[in-house]
């Protein structure tokens, strides 16, 4: 029987080495990359595609491209009225009400092809800046796909971006040794024209013009920021749960 895996795929380096792990440990990878209104060069992750079948093996990797429209208006636009009263800014959290929609979508995709397991390219130095990469965050996601039958891992988490790189160029999918963080990368992936609202918002609870794209440590803001943005998460969750609920009984 073939075990696959369903893995959140952008296209840059994070999500390309955990796709490497999750080929490790499954017969089929189906790599399922997202788009809507707002993220453009889509295609552009079609490039370390074709890098990893090379060296890994044509037939282990599937690759799909989904839209997510319906799906992200739904988690934006949810009680919008009572939600932007409710945490003003944290309407603005862009980058995890994104996710969220992605994470709805796979979770609707393994329920449809009988996939029990999920992965992305999750990684620890994103923890602060990408509330979806936050570990508390990560672990209720994943008891929402437990809910569905279905176990999520973030193989890439605790790998050094170092290491990460590294491998993917020893195992020849990677021409350089170092992509993120540079200019390079942004060829790699899709690009958001909306990442702004989520910046905005973010140095709105920071208290400052600077952009924490890379620190070990929070600013002094974070915990009073995190403890709020845990709870808008859940209430945004709890309606994806709800809508998947309806979506299996009329499946039925």
């Amino acid at each position: 029987m073939d075990k696959k895996i369903a893995h959140l795929y952008s296209g840059g380096t994070d999500s390309t080495y955990a796709a490497v792990i999750a080929s490790q440990l499954f017969d089929t990878v189906h790599l399922l990359t997202f788009y809507r209104k707002g993220l453009s060069g889509v295609r552009n992750s079609e490039y370390y595609v074709s890098k990893l079948r090379a060296v890994l093996g044509t037939s282990k990797f599937q690759h799909y491209f989904f839209n997510i429209d319906k799906e992200f208006r739904a988690v934006c636009y949810n009680e919008h009225f009572q939600r932007l009263l409710k945490y003003g800014f944290y309407s603005l959290l862009n980058c995890a009400l994104c996710k969220l929609a992605m994470h709805w979508r796979t979770i609707k995709y393994c329920v449809d092809n009988g996939i029990r397991y999920v992965s992305d390219g999750s990684c620890i130095e994103m923890t602060y800046l990408d509330p979806s990469q936050n570990i508390k965050v990560i672990e209720k996601m994943r008891l929402l796909y437990f809910k569905f039958g279905i176990k999520y891992f973030t193989p890439s988490f605790k790998v050094s971006v170092e290491n990460r790189e590294n491998e993917l160029f020893r195992l020849g999918i990677s021409g350089i040794s170092r992509i993120k963080g540079t200019p390079a990368a942004a060829l790699l992936e899709p690009v958001c024209s909306q990442e702004y609202l989520h910046i905005l918002a973010l140095k709105y609870f920071w208290q400052s013009s600077k952009m924490y794209l890379n620190f070990d440590t929070p600013p002094p803001e974070y915990e009073k920021y995190e403890r709020k943005m845990l709870v808008f998460h859940g209430e945004v969750r709890d309606f994806i749960c709800r809508s998947l609920e309806k979506y299996l009984i009329s499946k039925k």
